[in-house]
């Protein structure tokens, strides 16, 4: 953890002794640390910079007029970059100097001789860089907290409340603001300067700039591509460490150990989980091409027999509000303390949506329909809940993004989106945490690489392209090693002509059975955490809260079944959760709050199999827009093109949904006395993208109790698709019903084959 402060006085104003005391204690609360390593300042008293840290290695120089902080790390070392910065004659040279450096970092750099203070960002922002000022000083800081604390001279933040709307949303600030009143974040590949007069914002070079230069990527942009990916590379090897780098199957970890045996460093290789997961499959062929130590760790087979784990959840969610600023939600798994473990190196694969596209990849349109559908449905799932003024503020911001696209191709701007906030927002929130506690490498943030990419069209990311051609510069034998269940985006529909024997190398591995170590236990917020999530979000002190969101619609989440299982609503607990403690301010300082809940584990092991005989099942129509072809283990289902109909429904046994199947359909729909259930069959589809939801209903003697459905998208290439189903104790039958959603102007046509029930315990 590397963290400073730069205070600039305005015009007649000093700084005392008091002021220094208070930054101290604020320190000592809000980072952990006793005291400062080192406090720089001017010999007028009118510029200061304080600096923490717990590594063994500071990012802290100054002399008699000039003082240099540096937090992430660069491909030049920090007493270099000093000196070129006390030798440069204005901030545009310093600018320069910052816009050629690898790696990911902030800067600030302070000079009594010309009075002026400057930081420095980098496009990522994956270290950030928050400053402040008032009508007595300038404030510069990588930690929001602090440096707001030391602003509004408080001991509890002060929080502009509507500017949690998009962290509601999405769990992070998904925007340009903080929680804390008057802290701005800079913006991406940005400088600010503070002279006792004025304050100036600026963008470093003019790489944010709305012009894409490369309409076809060549063999030159690609040799240029991988050269600064490398260079991400060598910026962490000079650090001089062991390196462990983890490989799974997919395409991220493969590039970075990739570019490390390129390098010819010197590093081992590990894969997490059983032999005959596909991580572990991969993992073992990617070492044994590139000819590198590998070793395998296997998950505990205690965790396999448990039917139980127990989680502290208010203790998780303080700390990661402690660890982050406040600024990511406690489903996030950002675990740590404030002790550094210089024997621990973490090579991380954080980043490689950058090379893929961003948010492109969760949208299934490029345009600028697309587009919408990103900003105002998946980044603003729960608008329903919120104050409407709130939302229409944050719906602005939104807005303005739409906009672009006017100048701007939907896809460019859906990469460009990701950069700015997932990464620029998120991921320095997580790397935050994660800094107190080792070192954390990060190559895919390089400052030079993605401002190469920033100018790349992003339908060259979308199809893997970018990755391919890195790849296949640096180790080409590994282009034909599978992934786990998944393909080069370039050849998902088939392969190129003339490459049939490798799109055949390529088959996709799949993993034939899960554990119990794959399970989410966040997602039981309406079930086994109910109780506790409900007792935090409506405590007493929680009134500001319900500023932000409607009470009663929060209030119909925790007692309608309608909202159980169903994985954006768990999210929206959670958010909600971390909101009413970030306001509480019971994150604030040491604290020992505890609240433990067990979870109750799913079952794993199958113990019997019933195949559906759709027949036997009496199955239905719900219109005439929609008919079938019924077969013992076949069902051939067909909607006409051209209607305005949606609720186009498959039903089986008959009879409402609320109600149970009648009695000569007991025994064959009855559940038995088993823990879960899971539902497998085989799928496809005269259309590509066809959706449907398939619907899992349980009933005791009387009515419905558990109802959950599972969205699916078949293709025209027949796959295996698979759900798992924990009812209530109490079910004791079940109905299964399939809605078919449409494709306008298009005739459907989808066939299910060979389904099966498999009971589990």
């Amino acid at each position: 953890m590397h963290t400073y402060l730069g205070i600039h006085c305005k015009r007649n104003v000093i700084l005392n002794d008091l002021f220094k005391e208070k930054i101290e204690r604020t320190a000592a609360t809000i980072l952990g640390v006793e005291q400062s390593k080192a406090i720089w300042e001017s010999a007028n008293k009118d510029i200061l910079i304080a600096y923490w840290t717990n590594e063994p290695t500071e990012n802290f120089v100054y002399d008699t007029t000039a003082a240099f902080a540096l937090s992430g790390y660069a491909s030049s070392p920090v007493s270099e970059v000093f000196h070129k910065l006390q030798s440069s004659s204005n901030a545009e040279k310093n600018n320069n100097l910052f816009s050629n450096l690898n790696g990911l970092f902030t800067g600030v750099f302070a000079n009594s001789n010309g009075n002026y203070m400057q930081g420095w960002n980098t496009i990522t922002r994956v270290e950030p860089l928050y400053w402040a000022e008032n009508e007595k000083y300038f404030f510069i800081s990588n930690r929001a907290l602090l440096l707001h604390l030391v602003e509004s001279d408080r001991n509890t933040p002060d929080y502009e409340i509507k500017n949690l709307v998009p962290f509601i949303h999405n769990g992070y600030h998904n925007s340009d603001l903080t929680p804390y009143r008057n802290v701005n974040v800079l913006a991406p590949n940005s400088t600010v300067i503070s002279t006792p007069d004025k304050t100036i914002t600026k963008v470093i070079d003019d790489i944010n700039s709305n012009s894409f230069v490369f309409n076809q990527p060549s063999d030159e942009l690609y040799d240029q591509i991988t050269r600064e990916f490398i260079n991400g590379f060598k910026v962490i090897l000079d650090q001089g460490l062991a390196i462990n780098a983890a490989i799974t199957g997919g395409k991220d970890s493969r590039l970075s150990v990739a570019a490390l045996s390129y390098l010819n460093a010197n590093f081992k290789t590990y894969t997490h989980g059983y032999d005959e997961h596909p991580d572990v499959i991969v993992g073992k062929r990617i070492a044994n091409e590139l000819g590198l130590e590998h070793y395998v760790t296997r998950p505990s087979a205690e965790a396999d027999k448990s039917d139980v784990v127990v989680q502290d959840i208010l203790k998780r969610a303080t700390n990661i509000l402690s660890l982050t600023d406040g600024m990511l939600t406690a489903y996030e798994n950002v675990t740590g303390s404030y002790t550094f473990n210089p024997e621990k190196v973490i090579l991380g694969g954080h980043g490689g949506e950058h090379l893929r596209g961003g948010y492109n990849r969760i949208v299934t349109r490029h345009d600028h329909k697309g587009l919408e559908t990103l900003l105002f449905e998946k980044l603003n799932p729960y608008k329903k809940f919120m104050n409407k003024e709130f939302q229409n503020y944050y719906e602005q911001d939104l807005n303005e993004w739409l906009e672009m696209s006017n100048q701007i191709p939907p896809e460019d701007i859906m990469t460009r989106y990701f950069v700015t906030y997932r990464t620029g927002r998120w991921s320095s929130a997580a790397r935050t945490g994660f800094n107190y506690n080792y070192y954390l490498y990060q190559p895919f943030f390089d400052s030079r690489l993605n401002k190469i990419l920033s100018k790349v069209p992003s339908k060259f990311l979308l199809n893997d392209e970018v990755i391919y051609n890195i790849l296949l510069r640096i180790a080409p034998s590994l282009v034909d090693v599978p992934f786990y269940a998944d393909r080069w985006k370039f050849e998902s529909n088939g392969p190129i002509s003339g490459s049939e024997k490798q799109w055949e190398k390529r088959a996709p591995i799949t993993a034939k059975q899960q554990s119990k170590g794959s399970f989410n236990w966040r997602r039981a917020t309406l079930t086994d955490m109910k109780d506790a999530m409900m007792e935090e979000i409506f405590s007493s002190t929680n009134d500001r809260l319900f500023h932000i969101v409607d009470k009663n619609e929060v209030e119909l989440v925790f007692s309608s079944d309608r909202y159980i299982n169903k994985p954006e609503i768990d999210i929206l607990v959670w958010n909600l959760y971390t909101v009413s403690l970030l306001l509480s301010n019971k994150w604030i300082g040491e604290n020992d709050l505890s609240r433990k809940v067990e979870i109750n584990l799913p079952a794993t092991k199958i113990v019997s199999k019933r195949n559906i005989n759709f027949i036997d099942f009496n199955m239905q129509t719900s219109n005439k827009e929609i008919s079938m072809k019924v077969k013992k283990n076949k069902l051939l289902i067909r909607y006409k093109n051209n209607f305005g109909e949606n609720n186009l429904y498959i039903q089986t046994i008959g009879g409402k949904f609320t109600e149970p199947p009648k009695n000569k359909y007991e025994e064959l729909t009855s559940l038995g006395n088993f823990k879960e259930y899971k539902v497998i069959f085989d799928a496809t589809s005269r259309n590509e993208k066809q959706k449907i939801v398939l619907f899992f209903m349980c009933y005791d003697k009387e009515k419905r109790i558990y109802n959950k459905s599972i969205p699916f998208v078949f293709s025209t290439k027949s796959k295996q698709y698979t759900c798992q189903f924990k009812p209530p104790k109490e079910a004791a039958n079940f109905k299964i019903a399939i809605k078919v959603i449409p494709i306008n102007g298009s005739k459907g046509e989808i066939k299910l084959e060979n389904m099966s029930i498999y009971s589990l315990v």
